[in-house]
């Protein structure tokens, strides 16, 4: 295996977590949590894991491109 130059970061991180989808409407909250099960030998710090959070709105649509 070759050597990455300095500038570059590998990232061979594999995150595994639980998350929870509600839905209101047209509303939605989307929540993750994910930690580190496996985290490459390499000479940059581990992976600490990730909180994602977001929240979609759905527009009312009349016309589909697929049906």
């Amino acid at each position: 295996m070759k050597k990455a130059p300095d500038w570059e970061h590998d990232m061979n991180n594999a995150l595994l977590g639980p998350g929870l989808d509600i839905y209101y409407k047209n509303l939605s909250l989307n929540t993750r949590v994910q930690f580190p099960v496996y985290t490459a030998d390499t000479d940059h710090p581990a992976s600490a894991g990730r909180l994602v959070l977001a929240v979609g709105y759905n527009f009312k649509q009349s016309r589909y491109l697929l049906k």
